[in-house]
């Protein structure tokens, strides 16, 4: 997560580097996908795995909702 935060920080690319998953990246049931953060560092309400499958998050990356597709409204929960 370090290094995930400190790349967006720094306007860094924080999703692939030559067609491979940044190692910040995580696993989970529908595969690989780079998790997204505010500017503060705490991971954005919504999360996508790079399709059209959203989901909500809270504020520690934890997911709190069923997914579904990009237009899925979150708001966000603090841990």
């Amino acid at each position: 997560m370090k290094a995930e935060m400190y790349r967006t920080r720094n306007n860094m690319s924080t999703r692939s580097i030559g067609g491979k998953p940044v190692e910040s990246a995580f696993l989970n049931n529908d595969g690989i996908y780079d998790p997204e953060c505010e500017s503060n560092g705490k991971f954005k309400a919504v999360q996508c795995n790079g399709t059209e499958v959203c989901w909500c998050v809270n504020s520690a990356g934890v997911r709190r909702s069923d997914k579904g597709d990009k237009n899925i409204k979150c708001e966000h929960v603090e841990t």
